[in-house]
């Protein structure tokens, strides 16, 4: 499967923006976003697509929930594809991309299996920098542990170590075979202490009635203890009162007294000092203010006294102000006028001297009538410049038929001066072409000469480190190996042997501990002097061989000679039979043991021989199958090792084979490329011959014939590109000579309208046609300078009758205003008095002012006073309504008596305070019991007895808590005793603690289980997996580490296959051993190898998303990231996302057979 199409139609900070990701079969797709371009966001988008938006998603800032869509297209690698769009939402989220109408969630199963989740998505097909990081970190805590390196590159899992840790950890917690601490053990002995108390938990009557009964006695001793603690704690409660109020009362009793003291005092009101140091403050202050405004007022008056105001002035001010205002234009008029006479003068006679100048046959009066020529001016304008536009003109026309007949001249030159050209061109350029477009081919030649060289000596190299093949290259290129089939099924056999032969020693091994025990029980059972079956059986043969003997003396007494020691021996016999027969009885169980021993010792015995023999027979067949495999391998001349070494080395072999042929193939086309480079220099020195011929083109290479013909084609052509220029040139220039003469033609009849239009507009100024334009234009400004002062000085003659005709006017009005006020002249100029008019007027106005004020402050001062005697009035009211109150004689005594006043409230007071005190420690008793306890009491005894009913309340404490100890110590005994409640207690506790064992149980199980099936998956994915993955991973990491390493190897370390790195140089080096980065460029190359292995061309790849993994590389090992990720992308489409603009440039210099595109998400 791969995505041919991202949609961010609305999804966080995009809106409608397409990633087109369909180019390539299945390439490498670089897509690049700075920062907060939404890189982060277009990563979650993808698993937002294929899995569903979350329901709290983080990219819901700029469209709402409802409006959230992210689409796309799938395609399966059979050409199968499905176009659609995911909608935020818990149902019908596949929406059709055109119709938006709900789509089937079972079209997506083709391209996503029910069983891929988000998370597997993640793991499987994911990887980012920060797990890239963690993987080189699982690779340290695994110390380089084979099968769960691989096992963790190909399940995406940072440490499988860490998660078989914490199953085998939870299952230790669990239970253990020997211990006591875990949760199951613990339970397990909890249910065995429970049975024993159920067993030991039993009362007899009598004792149950004597616990009873010594039970009642505490009880009563207790209830005696506790009426005396009663009574005593009632005693301490009224001593600790009379001992919180006895300070309280003495203290009451003594204000008491005071205030009988002060019975004669009269209680004023509280604000009583308040409101007569108010009242005697306020009288003193109106009183300095009334005295104060009564001078002020004095004062006042007398200025008011002093003040003269003009009133005639005052009635006529606005006259007075307008001749002021018109006494500055007549200032002005007086200085003005002079200048304005001489300036009339002076025009007059500078008019009359131009006019004698332009028309000396004129005078002043006469001139006016010459005023219409001034409307001409634009005309003359006009005339004047069309002249020099004209002649311009007619020079630049001159210039450019001057300059176009001599180009056209120097064109017909250099063209009669060309050489001719007789070589046809196209036949060299073709030949250059070719060449060309085959670009550098004695490079190529050169570089794939070297590449071959390098590639078949590392095959050689390789060869040599692949060793058991004492061949050459050209040998093990025509090897037959056996086939893969063949080493597997060797591989099988062999270790199907070694199982079943470690499975007999194991069996044999245990086989003989159990003989070893069984002959243990045996002699310890011969040494407790156990008879056997046997033995009885000798000892009744051997009693009835003498009765036999005693039997045929009584029925033969002739034939047998009596033998007198016979009876006896019989007896003995007799006894010693049953004596055997009483022991064999007694010790039953002994012989039945011992004839068990006895048969389970010849068992042992026939099986330990029997699976002897089978190992035999099994070691024969390993022989057999060793022989056949040495003899697979010795007509190949190859080394015999291990089946699994011998798969490894024809793996090796096979990657090996594969280089040379490659290294075969260069050497092909490094000989096609230096055949083709010999044609092509066979062309081009058959060109150079034809315009070269004296050219000894022997031993030049064909980059120096190319450069031969090159520069030759270019001489040629830069000759007929010259011939073609000149043509060109002659051809503008005969071009430029005729518009030139069409110019001037049009110029003639252009002047000849302008001479007479120039002639009209000069007749009226008495010149001549021929006039010069320059001259004819300063006459003209001569005529406008006269008329201009000509006017000025008649405008001057009009501003000086009006300053006369102000002056007199002035005079008028200004006489004619002091005789209306009766004010005398005595020879003043009209201007002197309407100076002193004005002057007079401001002083006239400033005491009028001045006036106003003073009656203003001397009505503000009226009401000061009025004020400060009606203030006075009311303080002294005020004092003498307090003197009523206070009932006293004068005012001099309101102070006296306030201060009894505020003393006598301070006391009742106090009062308050003391009783409230009281009332809080009297334990609720009233102020007379109170006085009445303390008097019936000795004060100062208090202490003294209280201390004495203290200790005995701490005694009777200690007398109560003994009680209460052993009434608790006899209970304790009769629950211990009491036989059902005790005993079904335990049993209950015995339950809980079986169904803790059982509920334990399950969960170790669950957790043992657990770990021992990931143990197997682990070891049976290295067995599987083992030697391509790390072929693979090993090419990987070499180029990851700039060769800094070789390959990877695998060694056994304590019976466990280790990973380890490889230098150049064959020096292994451990896992734990390399830098951070190494570690992580080593995770890098285990999971790409594994996604690579996973890969089956009979399963649908997944493209494989990357989250800027290269950001710790620099320039080179980026470069090389980037080359195996796209040699990885030929199988499997990868998009590498990344905010560094750097890995694009890098990008952008690679050729990659499976092609790198770049996408922006800007």
């Amino acid at each position: 499967m791969r995505i041919d199409r991202l949609d961010l139609r609305a999804y966080g900070a995009f809106t409608d923006k397409t990633l087109d990701l369909s180019a390539g079969a299945a390439g490498l797709h670089l897509i690049y976003g700075d920062n907060e371009a939404g890189k982060s966001t277009s990563l979650r988008a993808i698993i937002a697509w294929l899995f569903g938006i979350p329901a709290r998603s983080p990219d819901d800032y700029l469209h709402p929930h409802a409006q959230m869509r992210v689409g796309g297209k799938l395609r399966l690698a059979d050409g199968r594809s499905l176009d659609f769009v995911r909608r935020k939402g818990n149902k019908d989220t596949l929406l059709h991309p055109d119709t938006l109408t709900a789509l089937d969630d079972a079209l997506l199963l083709p391209f996503l299996p029910a069983s891929m989740n988000e998370e597997l998505f993640k793991k499987f097909h994911g990887l980012d920098h920060e797990r890239l990081e963690a993987g080189g970190k699982a690779l340290l805590s695994q110390a380089g542990d084979l099968g769960q390196v691989l096992f963790s590159a190909a399940t995406g899992i940072a440490s499988s170590r860490l998660i078989l840790e914490n199953l085998e950890n939870n299952a230790a917690e669990l239970f253990k075979p020997i211990g006591t601490k875990p949760k199951v053990n613990q339970a397990i002995a909890d249910f065995k202490k429970a049975k024993t108390r159920v067993k030991e938990l039993s009362l007899s009557v009598d004792a149950w009635k004597d616990l009873n009964k010594q039970r009642d006695s505490i009880e009563a001793s207790i209830q005696a203890v506790d009426a005396a603690i009663q009574q005593a704690s009632k005693e301490k409660s009224r001593l600790d009162r009379l001992n919180r109020v006895k300070g309280a009362l003495g203290q009451r009793r003594d204000v008491l007294q005071r205030l009988q003291d002060l019975q004669e005092v009269l209680l004023l009101p509280e604000d009583f000092e308040g409101q007569y140091h108010a009242a005697r403050d306020k009288l003193q202050q109106a009183s300095e203010a009334q005295a104060k405004a009564a001078a002020k007022l004095t004062r006042l008056q007398q200025e008011v006294a002093l003040l003269r105001v003009r009133d005639e002035l005052l009635e006529n001010e606005a006259e007075i102000i307008a001749l002021y205002k018109e006494l500055g234009a007549v200032d002005k008029t007086i200085i003005d006028k002079p200048r304005q006479d001489g300036q009339r003068r002076l025009l007059r006679n500078e008019a009359d001297n131009l006019l004698k100048e332009i028309r000396p046959d004129l005078k002043l009066e006469q001139a006016a009538a010459l005023r219409p020529l001034l409307n001409n001016k634009k005309w003359l304008a006009e005339l004047v410049k069309r002249h020099s536009m004209l002649g311009q003109k007619r020079e630049v026309a001159e210039a450019k038929r001057r300059a176009a007949s001599d180009k056209y001249q120097q064109a017909q030159q250099a063209l009669a001066q060309q050489p001719a050209l007789t070589l046809d061109l196209s036949e060299l350029k073709a030949s250059i072409a070719i060449v060309s477009k085959a670009g550098n081919l004695e490079q190529r030649y050169a570089t794939a000469q070297q590449r071959a060289k390098q590639e078949y000596l590392a095959c050689e190299q390789a060869l040599a480190r692949l060793g058991k093949f004492s061949g050459g290259l050209e040998a093990l290129l025509t090897l037959a190996l056996p086939a893969s089939a063949t080493l597997d099924a060797f591989e099988k056999q062999f270790h199907a042997i070694a199982d079943d032969l470690r499975d007999y020693a194991r069996q044999q091994k245990d086989l003989e501990a159990e003989q070893r025990f069984a002959e243990q029980e045996l002699l310890a059972l011969a040494l407790s002097e156990v008879p056997t079956l046997t033995e009885l059986d000798t000892a009744r043969v051997a009693r009835q061989q003498d009765w036999l003997l005693i039997k045929q003396h009584y029925l033969d007494p002739l034939s047998t000679a009596a033998d007198v020691a016979l009876p006896a021996h019989y007896e003995q016999q007799v006894e010693a039979a049953d004596h055997l027969a009483d022991k064999l009885r007694l010790a039953a169980d002994q012989v039945v043991k011992r004839a068990d021993l006895e048969a389970r010792r010849h068992s042992l015995h026939t099986r330990r021989e029997a699976l002897i023999a089978a190992s035999t027979t099994l070691q024969d067949t390993r022989q057999a199958l060793q022989q056949e495999w040495t003899a697979l391998w010795i007509p190949l001349g190859i080394q015999v090792g291990t089946p699994a070494e011998m798969k490894e080395w024809g793996q090796k072999a096979d990657v090996l084979l594969s280089k040379l042929q490659s290294a075969l193939a260069q050497q092909a086309d490094a000989v096609s490329l230096a055949q083709e480079c010999s044609r092509l220099q066979v062309v081009l020195a058959t060109q150079i011959a034809a315009f070269a011929p004296t050219l000894n083109v022997q031993g030049l290479t064909l980059e120096a014939l190319l450069e031969v013909c090159t520069q030759h084609l270019q001489q040629q052509e830069a000759v007929l590109e010259s011939q073609r220029q000149w043509q060109r040139d002659a051809g503008e220039a005969e071009n430029l000579m005729h518009q030139a003469a069409e110019a001037l033609k049009t110029l003639e009849a252009e002047q000849a309208v302008w001479r007479e239009e120039w002639g009209q507009a000069l007749a009226d100024l008495h010149l001549t046609v021929d006039a010069h334009p320059e001259r004819v234009t300063a006459i003209f400004e001569q005529w406008e300078a006269f008329f201009s002062k000509f006017d000025k000085s008649e405008e001057t003659s009009r501003r000086i009758y009006g300053m006369d005709k102000v002056l007199k006017d002035f005079a008028e009005k200004v006489f004619a205003f002091a005789d209306r006020i009766g004010v005398q002249r005595d020879g003043h100029e009209a201007a002197t008095l309407a100076e002193k008019f004005h002057q007079d007027l401001n002083n006239a106005r400033e005491a009028r002012a001045s006036l106003a004020k003073l009656k203003d402050t001397e009505k503000d001062l009226a009401e000061a006073l009025q004020d400060a005697t009606l203030t006075i009035n009311a303080a002294n009211q005020a004092l003498e309504d307090l003197r009523t109150i206070a009932s006293v004689a004068s005012h001099a005594d309101l102070a006296a008596a306030g201060e009894a006043s505020r003393h006598k409230r301070a006391l009742q007071q106090q009062v308050e305070k003391l009783e409230d005190e009281l009332g809080r420690n009297g334990d609720g008793l009233s102020i007379t019991t109170l006085e009445q306890e303390a008097a019936a009491s000795d004060i100062d005894a208090i202490d003294a007895a209280l201390h004495a009913v203290t200790m005995q309340l701490s005694e009777l404490g200690k007398q109560r808590d003994t009680l209460l100890a052993q009434r608790q110590t006899v209970h304790d005994a009769i629950q211990a005793k009491d036989g059902n409640a005790a005993a079904a207690n335990a049993a209950e506790e015995a339950e809980q603690h079986l169904t803790s064992v059982a509920t334990g149980a399950e969960q170790y199980l669950r957790f043992a289980c657990a770990a021992l099936i990931l143990k197997q998956r682990i070891e049976d994915y290295r067995k599987k997996h083992q030697t391509p993955v790390l072929l693979r991973a090993g090419e990987l990491f070499a180029k990851l580490t700039l060769g800094a390493y070789a390959s990877l190897r695998d060694e056994v370390v304590d019976g466990k296959p280790i990973l380890l790195g490889v230098r150049p140089n064959n020096a292994e080096v451990w896992v734990e051993r390399m830098s951070e980065g190494t570690r992580a460029q080593l995770y890098l190359s285990l999971r790409l190898a594994t996604l690579e292995q996973q890969h089956s061309p009979h399963s649908e790849p997944m493209p494989l998303v990357v989250d800027d993994i290269l950001i710790g590389f620099d320039d080179k090992r980026t470069r090389v990231g980037l080359e195996v990720l796209a040699d990885v992308a030929q199988q499997t489409q990868v998009l590498l996302f990344t905010h560094h603009r750097r890995v694009l440039d890098l990008a952008a210099t690679l050729y990659m057979p499976a092609g790198i595109f770049t996408h922006e998400l800007a």
